[in-house]
């Protein structure tokens, strides 16, 4: 895949997905209600946790091929989202909520499309779809807030601030993977 076909790949998948469900009809003048903000940090939760998940099977899949580079930054940033699931978590406790952890609500959050047997290549750009989407969703949650719950809109811009490095970091990582576009070479482990 080229970087070019990789770039038209990733904007036709993020013109196709929705922001964070519901959030369209908020008032955007600060004035969330407490039970809008809980369901949208548990919305943000869930996000964080497929992200996780999808993070750390890439980060196997790109060992098994050898792709150490993209294999340590999915690591990293698996980690990462562990570190923003449990902040978010903490911050709905704070709030009098209850974190929700069921499955159910994790496969609602599955916005970005799953590949099967993927190229280091497919991980890279199913990765940059998700860290789009969630710059997106944390930057409406932001304006959303506004001024209302400060604790919260710091948290949620410190999150920001790191999604927005990972978008950077995989797309440098998505141009050097599409140069070489090396496909997945399971099972070829030296002895």
């Amino acid at each position: 895949m080229t970087s070019r076909s990789a770039h038209i790949q990733f904007t036709t998948a993020i013109e196709r997905v929705p922001t964070i469900p519901g959030m369209s009809h908020w008032p955007m003048d600060g004035s969330a209600s407490q039970h809008e903000v809980l369901g949208t940090l548990n919305d943000a939760m869930a996000n964080a946790i497929v992200c996780l998940l999808r993070y750390r099977s890439h980060h196997f899949l790109a060992r098994s091929a050898r792709s150490y580079a993209a294999a340590w930054d999915f690591l990293d940033h698996s980690n990462n989202q562990q570190g923003h699931a449990d902040l978010i978590a903490e911050q709905i406790v704070l709030l009098g909520g209850q974190p929700d952890f069921t499955p159910d609500k994790l496969l609602q959050q599955c916005r970005a499309e799953h590949t099967n047997d993927p190229t280091v290549t497919d991980m890279l750009s199913e990765n940059l779809i998700a860290a789009h989407l969630l710059v997106d969703d944390y930057r409406q949650f932001i304006v959303f807030l506004r001024d209302a719950y400060p604790t919260t809109r710091r948290m949620l811009e410190s999150i920001l601030e790191v999604e927005q490095a990972h978008v950077v970091e995989l797309a440098q990582l998505l141009q050097v993977e599409s140069a070489c576009a090396w496909p997945l070479r399971r099972g070829h482990e030296s002895h």
